[in-house]
């Protein structure tokens, strides 16, 4: 059985990665951090406590990228971006949920099951971009930037794929990774694992802190890669 696995079989609390702890123990010091799918920016405080000198936080519901920049108002030192990232530009449909944490590229699938108090609430037509393209468009040197965050409900894939130019550039990756389909043709694990393993990342940690179907899972850059591979 696998160690994330574990504790939800014994009935016990699983706790999220602890990304400054990971950081320490890899080697890991924070510049800045590029967050996309990142909600209402309620983790800041713990990139600031490593350190992280330049914050972009990235959300594609209008909606909560609203209550996003008024959070972030008295923070001129964090940017606040409305877009969905993806693997190529263009108008795409954000599909919305009852819960506003589940909005994905994607329609669901086998969310609707085990998720079932969590209700499809129709879309709405949002812009997209790469990161690569976003990175461009802000005139921020990636080089500020070492750690990548991904959560964005089952299109982590195309994320990944859409920032061939600014992955060389990251020291970490965390990201959300899929073991059932809970999206229509969501990114699954392997995907994941084969995007960031060509890049030159090693996946050392994992944790599956509600429900065995995905997990939060941590990569560093292999020390054996030049970041060009």
């Amino acid at each position: 059985m696998h160690e994330r696995l574990t504790a939800l079989v014994l009935g016990q609390q699983v706790s999220a990665l602890d990304l400054p702890k990971l950081c320490r123990e890899h080697g890991v010091d924070v510049r800045g951090v590029l967050h996309v799918g990142a909600h209402e920016g309620g983790e800041l405080g713990v990139y600031e406590s490593m350190g992280a000198q330049r914050v972009v936080l990235v959300e594609a519901n209008p909606a909560v990228y609203a209550r996003l920049v008024e959070a972030m108002r008295v923070r001129p030192d964090v940017t606040a971006i409305h877009r969905a990232i993806s693997d190529k530009a263009g108008r795409v449909k954000l599909y919305l949920a009852s819960s506003d944490r589940c909005g994905s590229l994607l329609p669901m699938a086998s969310h609707l099951v085990i998720y079932p108090d969590i209700a499809p609430l129709g879309t709405v037509e949002v812009d997209a971009t790469t990161l690569d393209a976003l990175l461009g468009e802000l005139a921020l040197p990636v080089s500020q930037f070492n750690l990548l965050r991904v959560g964005v409900q089952g299109a982590e894939a195309r994320v990944l794929s859409g920032a061939k130019d600014v992955l060389p550039h990251m020291d970490a990756v965390a990201v959300e990774v899929g073991f059932a389909e809970l999206y229509q043709r969501c990114s699954q694990v392997e995907d994941i694992d084969r995007i960031l393993g060509s890049a030159g990342f090693q996946r050392v940690s994992m944790a599956s802190p509600v429900h065995p179907s995905w997990a939060e899972a941590f990569y560093v850059r292999d020390s054996s890669s030049n970041g060009n591979t």
